[in-house]
């Protein structure tokens, strides 16, 4: 049996151990009956109180009869000594390794009572008792994980602190078992796609660790790299398309976590080596820059349908693409220098006009509220910038943008009222284009037909 029988009466039995079992503590006898404080006979019931006397020295008048008073809540258990919770800890582990029963898993680690120890219960789940086992069920331990961290049993600090202790031997795990980089992936992998911790805290801490006095020796070793690379792809497998938008986030590199000997390839050849490692999910859109670049040679215009036959779904209508898909078309068809009036030479920005739309409208705009034509005008803001601000250029672009239907007089102005803008040459964009946002803010927009 898993959890220990009652005692005879008068016995209170003592903590989980190897001879009565069970994942719960056991339970003490009725109350009343329970061993004196040299564990003799039953301490007898205590006899009624004597009823006090007035002021006047009488007997005092009886209360009125009132409800019974709550139980006082049982005092928190006693922390475990050390020896007791390895104990405990081991059955929990051996417990669920039999029958993977989640629930009853979950149960006993809060009874454990020692949130202060679940970075170590983490370290021996994944590391100590997990790269030891054989026939080890990794899928099972992650739906243990997920649940703790899901039932707030494991903060995102436990998860970081227990994983930082696994990163810090990573290297000795490896030699060995090869596939640990894997297994670990496969157990981060649910908690980052359902955001009970951050791509990039889980990042620092692999760039961080290292055995004790070794920070950074993890990434020095070149053993980071991979590492990070199977949380990627068990991410990617756990939830397609997350990890890609968990990058994004992360303000993270890949070469943030190579050693100096592994960075002169990447160098030389950043799409090859991101291949070769099975990584090409997090750059969706260098397949589609190449593809858009040989469409536009030679001053053609790319269709529409450009966007549908070259792009991932996940990626229509993101400002990603947005900038992308208009530096590529604002390099092709504005010179390099025109005159003031930017007449002629920008008649060929007409043609354009239906893929630019396109590249603002799909599934990733309608989930960002609008972000895509925000973009859009940022981007022509980043060109003009970097074309060093020609005269007159920012507002034929504005007009012609806007007469196409390409941008909207809402985005233009959120634009204009976005302080938070940290694109270059914002400043001198809203100067020029002063005169023609004066006119656009009284200006009444068409009706869709």
């Amino acid at each position: 049996q898993r959890s220990g029988g009652m005692g005879p009466p008068g016995v209170q039995q003592q903590g989980m151990g190897p001879q009565n079992g069970g994942r719960a503590g056991a339970k003490a006898g009725p109350p009343g009956l329970q061993g004196g404080p040299q564990g003799g006979a039953p301490t007898p019931p205590a006899l009624p109180a004597m009823p006090t006397r007035g002021a006047g020295g009488g007997a005092a008048k009886e209360a009125a009869p009132s409800k019974p008073a709550k139980a006082a809540a049982a005092p928190p258990p006693s922390k475990l000594s050390d020896e007791e919770y390895e104990e405990k800890r081991k059955l929990v582990i051996d417990y669920f390794n039999d029958d993977h029963d989640v629930t009853e898993a979950v149960k006993s680690v809060k009874e454990l009572e020692s949130p202060e120890r679940h970075a170590d219960l983490i370290l021996n789940m994944v590391a100590i008792d997990g790269f030891s086992r054989r026939n080890m069920d990794w899928p099972a331990l992650a739906k243990l994980l997920l649940a703790l961290a899901e039932q707030s049993v494991l903060t995102a600090k436990h998860v970081l602190d227990g994983f930082r202790k696994v990163f810090d031997d990573f290297e000795d795990y490896l030699c060995d078992l090869p596939k640990a980089d894997g297994y670990v992936g496969s157990l981060l992998a649910p908690l980052l796609a359902n955001g009970h911790v951050t791509l990039a805290a889980v990042g620092k801490e692999m760039m961080q660790a290292g055995p004790e006095g070794e920070e950074g020796a993890l990434v020095e070793g070149g053993t980071a790299l991979g590492a990070f690379a199977a949380v990627l792809k068990a991410v990617e497998a756990e939830a397609p398309g997350k990890a890609g938008a968990l990058w994004q986030e992360s303000g993270l590199t890949l070469e943030g976590f190579m050693a100096d000997f592994e960075r002169e390839d990447f160098e030389k050849d950043a799409a090859k080596e991101t291949s070769r490692m099975g990584l090409s999910f997090l750059f969706p859109l260098d397949a589609a820059a190449k593809s858009l670049g040989e469409a536009l040679a030679g001053g053609a215009a790319a269709p529409a349908s450009w966007v549908a036959d070259n792009v991932p779904e996940a990626e229509r209508g993101s400002p990603a693409l947005v900038r992308l898909v208009y530096a590529k078309v604002l390099s092709a068809a504005v010179p390099e220098s025109s005159s003031d009036e930017w007449e002629s030479e920008l008649e060929a920005m007409g043609a354009h006009a239906p893929l630019l739309k396109a590249a603002a409208s799909g599934a990733a705009d309608r989930k960002s509220g609008g972000a895509a034509e925000l973009a859009a005008v940022s981007s022509v803001q980043l060109f003009c910038h970097e074309r060093g601000h020609p005269k007159g250029l920012m507002t034929r672009l504005m007009k012609d943008l806007y007469a196409a239907d390409v941008v909207s007089k809402r985005a233009v102005l959120q634009w204009k009222d976005d302080i938070k803008d940290a694109t270059p040459g914002k400043q001198k964009a809203l100067l020029e284009l002063l005169a023609w946002l004066n006119w656009l803010e009284t200006a009444e927009e068409e009706p869709d037909e």
